[in-house]
């Protein structure tokens, strides 16, 4: 019935990008598994945070409430008061949100991830914000 769900999606949502449809047929606690079947449109999003645009693809990880992340990750930034001398590590950084907006302050940023579309989208939008 994927033709009649998208038909109603993109009825419901003028906006819409893409459907994706994730497949995982292992039992445990991981919710996304690896086999992504696009069903409408592309299964890239552009997402803006913080003044710059961000990747997503289906298997990376993002906030979806951009109001509160952008709240949040500055706040974090504020925190860590970093003065440009910094090596900053950031663990499990999905597409590199958090990685790009520090490395505005810090020396440099490393980003650690395993989800290697993840690391893709995080490579990809490094290009895009060096510009």
């Amino acid at each position: 019935h994927a033709d009649k769900r998208v038909s109603r999606l993109r009825a419901e949502g003028p906006g819409l990008v893409g459907v994706v449809l994730n497949v995982n047929e292992k039992a445990g606690n991981v919710v996304l598994g690896q086999r992504n079947f696009i069903l409408h449109g592309s299964p890239v999003l552009l997402e803006k945070l913080g003044g710059m645009t961000f990747e997503i693809t289906p298997l990376s990880f993002f906030q979806v409430n951009t109001e509160q992340t952008e709240a949040l990750y500055r706040k974090s930034l504020e925190a860590a008061a970093l003065t440009g001398t910094e090596t900053v590590f950031d663990l499990y950084c999905g597409i590199g949100t958090i990685s790009l907006l520090a490395a505005r302050k810090a020396k440099q940023v490393i980003g650690v991830e395993v989800v290697e579309e993840a690391v893709e989208s995080a490579e990809e939008n490094a290009r895009r914000s060096r510009g």
